[in-house]
């Protein structure tokens, strides 16, 4: 099971994650990696492969929005192709 979002504390203790006696007992927080740095040019290089220019302001609020997450600027790629 995956859970995500802003209650994702609020679910492991209700599940009792941190509580011994409790068959989830030991399940971890997965942590998202950001690369700020390399970001606009991971979103740059990406547009050219699929024969999109945008706009470089557009790419640095989206940088800046989406916090530099991979995951997040991927998404944004398939949505814009």
């Amino acid at each position: 099971m995956i859970a995500s979002g802003s209650q994702f504390g609020l679910l492991q203790n209700f599940l009792g994650a941190k509580n011994p006696s409790s068959p989830l007992y030991g399940t971890r927080n997965p942590r998202t990696q950001t690369f700020r740095g390399r970001a606009i040019d991971f979103l740059q290089k990406s547009f050219e492969q699929v024969g999109i220019r945008p706009d470089p302001a557009i790419v640095q609020l989206a940088v800046k929005r989406l916090d530099g997450i991979i995951s997040w600027l991927t998404f944004l790629l398939a949505w814009k192709v």
